[in-house]
């Protein structure tokens, strides 16, 4: 028992650690990114701020705050006058267990070059990943002049700690490490170097109709965060994070609910 108590405190420990030895973004850098959802039919506005080992989203009124040296989310709505802050290990907790993929080699993810192009005014390679297995197919256009440590590669596609990831992160990825992974010139102390996924569309076939989902890098620079989006205001109420919370009452419903009799 104490031996799980030590791996677990261990696990969660990790992450810190290896964060801690290297920042993540070594040069600081501001993206404006746009979300097109073929669901919604909206397509979504974000800044996003990549320096040392945090990234500050701002959403319209609302901002998040992820550090991962800290390991710990703050969410700012200022229209609400209200912020909570989470550690990771709290919202990994909260989130739905990743399944485990086939390990059939015949639906192994299929990934191709497809040329070059220019988004964003930014020359980027084109290439394209399918994942039969999860009905999956990704156009990505990457930056490989950007040199991005696997570490912080997941930061900005998804699917770093506390998410766990799934298939999109995965053919993403792949797509991304093809042919920068693999130059010696660029590569991170570790041996993995990856380009900056500029753009990328993910086409899912879910009972026979398609969902599509684009997001692309609209700018690069190096602006800084305004410092009036990024602090808590004042008076600002704390609560709970959602995604704390939903898990809590989730867990209350099920302690109300009448165990079964046996007869």
């Amino acid at each position: 028992m104490r031996a799980g108590v030590c791996a677990l405190a261990l696990s969660l420990f990790a992450p810190l650690v290896a964060y801690a030895a290297n920042p993540l973004f070594p040069k600081a850098f501001h993206v404006v990114r746009e979300v097109d959802d073929s669901l919604t039919g909206h397509v979504v506005r974000i800044d996003e701020y990549y320096s040392g080992d945090r990234v500050i989203t701002i959403n319209g009124a609302k901002t998040a705050i992820a550090d991962y040296a800290k390991q710990e989310l703050t969410d700012i709505d200022r229209g609400k006058a209200t912020y909570s802050v989470a550690s990771f290990a709290q919202l990994a907790s909260a989130m739905p267990a990743r399944r485990a993929m086939s390990a059939s080699t015949d639906t192994r993810p299929v990934i191709e070059r497809k040329g070059s192009d220019r988004r964003a005014g930014r020359n980027v390679e084109i290439v394209t990943a399918d994942d039969p297995a999860a009905s999956l197919h990704v156009e990505v256009a990457v930056d490989e002049s950007a040199s991005l440590s696997k570490d912080a590669f997941d930061v900005i596609a998804g699917g770093a700690f506390p998410k766990s990831g799934g298939p999109a992160v995965d053919l993403v990825r792949g797509a991304a490490a093809m042919k920068h992974g693999r130059a010696a010139s660029n590569a991170t102390a570790s041996g993995e170097s990856y380009g900056l996924p500029v753009e990328q569309t993910l086409r899912w076939q879910v009972q026979g109709a398609s969902v599509v989902v684009t997001t692309r890098i609209v700018t690069v620079d190096e602006q800084l965060p305004p410092a009036d989006l990024i602090a808590i205001p004042a008076g600002a109420r704390r609560i709970e994070a959602k995604a704390v919370e939903a898990k809590r009452i989730a867990a209350d419903s099920d302690s109300l609910v009448p165990a079964r009799s046996e007869h």
